[in-house]
């Protein structure tokens, strides 16, 4: 019986991490894409953002 319970604590331990894992990482790739990527992609989210400058 102890045994079980330890396993059962090691299951729903191990699907939690899966879970946390997989929403850290797509909050890494949401927060962080301008750094991967290449600078051109960055040239034209800072145009952009000069663009809803201008529009305000």
């Amino acid at each position: 019986m102890l045994i079980l319970t330890i396993g059962v604590i090691l299951l729903t331990l191990f699907i939690f991490f899966i879970i946390g894992l997989l929403t850290f990482t797509m909050l890494v790739n949401k927060a962080t894409p301008q750094i991967y990527y290449t600078p051109c992609d960055s040239m034209a989210m800072q145009s952009d953002k000069k663009m809803r400058g201008k529009r305000s």
